[in-house]
């Protein structure tokens, strides 16, 4: 599939939704399976993604059924999920596979975790080696530690994990194998990463005790409380609109029921520290998480830095805020974010030749960028390369172009946001599929 976009958009008025939270969506399919009871979720994402998530809890054995606005798991407590007769096929998430991994050693049960081109070169071993240490038995594939990956019936012990990269999908992994374990399982990280997983416990009924960089969770936990949520509104996907806005002066865009967890709201902060003018509104509480609606005012930019210590509250929505950067006035640095090469796409190199072509001046390095700006952006032919979020942050720096662009592997948006252009069309963009 290809977007064609014609460029150069007026001011932006409009209120908008956009689909449940992925990564919360994740966690409450496969936690579900591990409680007694039914669980209920509103708002549930239908990304390719999600979906694989649902396959994996199914071949498992637990019943799970979609019905109207609603998704129910049907859980029976962590022993009565059964090994899979056939591989499990993650697709192109690699939360589904990381995740799943840590679930199935605290369940000791065995499964093979398969996924598409794309995952399947994407690393494992670095959910596998902290697994290890817990006594899990894992095999993962070639030098680099990829899928498939293989886990075998093995008892798992509680241990304390020190992590060298704040990751929530390898502090999510150990956490869900210490479900199985005796006694208590910790995780220290160098930096805050997201703390779903966490929070989702604590409303489950898990004896777990987190703060910024560490987690703790006594076990074995046998089942947990059957949850009943509103998926909120997934902040990635809200980024790009929220973007969007903040670029185009005199515009005003409202997005309703966003998620504002403090580990995935460093977008906004770095927004703000830009010039952008962001209202957070109606702040309520769902499932254990903080959800708020965005008022975004387009106004003037400025340039600004992003290091390290901040870059997992915002890895997801650095490709987007390197269009924002090209509308900035100075030059932005992006640093120590080296987890962008290992994505669906290498999410450096992939975002700056499609700003190159655009006419951005960039320089790339091991593990970041600098974007200066203000630039005029152009209109170009440009390549998604699979990664839904190349696609979008390149369909919103062509709302900004002039002149049509057109924008190639353009289906990989169905992964996180099967709506994407239509969202686009109600805020009065211009933009076409072929």
């Amino acid at each position: 599939m290809t977007f064609v976009i014609k460029g150069e958009a007026g001011v932006l008025k409009g209120s908008m939704m956009v689909p449940g939270d992925k990564s919360i969506a994740h966690r409450a399919i496969l936690f579900a399976a591990l409680a007694e009871g039914v669980s209920v979720f509103r708002g549930f994402p239908r990304g390719a993604d999600n979906l694989s998530t649902i396959s994996a809890v199914r071949a498992l054995g637990c019943k799970v059924e979609e019905v109207e606005d609603r998704i129910e798991v049907y859980g029976k407590g962590r022993e009565a999920l059964r090994a899979p007769k056939e591989p499990i096929d993650c697709g192109n998430s690699g939360t589904t596979a990381r995740l799943l991994a840590g679930l199935l050693a605290g369940s000791n049960i065995e499964a093979t975790l398969v996924g598409d081109e794309s995952l399947t070169r994407r690393p494992m071993e670095r959910i596998a080696a902290p697994l290890r240490t817990m006594g899990a038995k894992i095999e993962t594939s070639a030098p680099g530690g990829t899928l498939p990956m293989v886990i075998h019936r093995a008892p798992i012990r509680n241990n304390r994990i020190e992590l060298t990269v704040a990751s929530a999908q390898v502090k999510s992994a150990v956490l869900l194998a210490g479900l199985g374990a005796k006694g208590r399982t910790e995780v220290e990280e160098p930096f805050p990463s997201r703390d779903h997983t966490e929070r989702m416990f604590a409303e489950m009924g898990a004896d777990i005790e987190y703060r910024p960089c560490h987690a703790a969770l006594e076990g074995p936990v046998e089942s947990l409380k059957p949850l009943s949520i509103q998926i909120p509104g997934d902040p990635s996907s809200a980024a790009f609109f929220v973007c969007l806005a903040a670029m185009i002066p005199k515009s005003e865009v409202q997005i309703l029921g966003v998620l504002d967890n403090p580990g995935r709201s460093g977008y906004l902060k770095i927004l703000e520290r830009m010039g952008a003018k962001i209202q957070k509104k109606n702040l309520r509480s769902v499932g254990g998480e903080p959800v708020i609606d965005l008022v975004v005012h387009g106004g003037e930019l400025k340039c600004t830095d992003i290091n390290a210590p901040e870059v997992p509250s915002c890895i997801d929505e650095i490709p987007i805020l390197s269009v924002v950067m090209t509308q900035a006035d100075g030059q932005s640095t992006v640093s120590g974010a080296r987890e962008l090469r290992v994505k669906e796409a290498d999410r450096i190199t992939g975002m700056l030749e499609g700003l190159s072509k655009m006419g951005v001046e960039c320089d790339e390095f091991e593990d970041g960028f600098t974007i200066s700006g203000p630039n005029p952006l152009l209109s170009a032919e440009l390549n998604g390369l699979g990664d839904h979020r190349l696609v979008m942050s390149f369909a919103i720096a062509a709302v900004l172009a002039k002149g049509e662009s057109t924008i190639k592997d353009a289906s990989a948006v169905a992964i996180s946001f099967p709506g994407f252009a239509s969202a686009l069309q109600q805020l009065g963009v211009q933009i076409t599929q072929s």
